[in-house]
């Protein structure tokens, strides 16, 4: 009987022992409850962005009490801004245009992506977008414009929302498959007109945004700094 006893105890130690989450499975639940997280507020910001489409350029919004300029990178700030999340956080903290400054800041944190394959809410950074310096000289003005992915098609084309300045805030098109492509065969938009005053009987050589891209940077991404930029409530 005494046999039996000692042997039922260990049974049972050993049941609660395999029953205890291992450090790997910690990590796994800790992963898959992130990638639920960003799955969420990728929706949210999908749905946010229906609210920016046809304002002005320039003008002025009033996100959760914050104020933001509908440029180029305000746009996208008080895009993230609307879901709960300071993008600017920091970058006061680097010198240069905003969308240097932003651009700086993600790649200090390792957020910078150049895979041709972005996903929803990553921000799209382009260089040589117009003469910002005014040398006349055209190709030698990087990070000059930003905007924010929406959508990836089957064949590459991505829908990124951004501040046009002569429509205003618009959703338009970049393929990096095919960067150089403005229309395809059958007339769908590849790559839309980036470079300023650019059209398709008058640009400079590298004149789509697919010509113009630089890098994303991907804030809704697993790990120490999805809660980064979170606004503390």
């Amino acid at each position: 009987m005494r046999c039996c006893k000692i042997f039922f105890f260990l049974l049972l130690i050993a049941t609660i022992l395999s029953c205890k989450t291992s450090p790997e499975n910690r990590a796994e639940v800790k992963y898959d409850a992130e990638e639920k997280k960003i799955l969420d507020l990728q929706k949210r910001l999908e749905e946010a962005a229906q609210t920016f489409i046809g304002k002005k350029v320039n003008s002025k919004v009033s996100v959760n009490n914050k104020d933001f300029s509908l440029d180029c990178i305000g746009t996208v700030a008080a895009l993230y801004y609307s879901i709960g999340y300071d993008i600017q956080k920091d970058s006061w903290n680097y010198s240069g245009n905003g969308v240097s400054r932003l651009y700086e800041s993600l790649k200090d944190k390792g957020l910078l992506i150049s895979d041709k394959t972005p996903e929803v809410g990553d921000i799209i950074f382009w260089d040589h977008t117009w003469d910002r310096n005014g040398d006349g000289i055209i190709g030698n003005d990087p990070l000059t414009h930003s905007g924010i992915v929406l959508k990836t098609e089957e064949d590459g084309t991505i829908h990124y929302l951004h501040a046009n300045y002569y429509y205003g805030i618009v959703i338009e098109y970049m393929n990096l498959l095919r960067p150089d492509v403005y229309r395809d065969e059958n007339g769908k938009t590849l790559n839309s007109p980036l470079f300023d005053g650019s059209n398709s009987r008058k640009h400079p050589p590298k004149w789509l945004a697919g010509d113009l891209w630089r890098d994303y940077g991907r804030i809704l991404k697993p790990g120490e700094y999805l809660d980064y930029f979170r606004i503390e409530q």
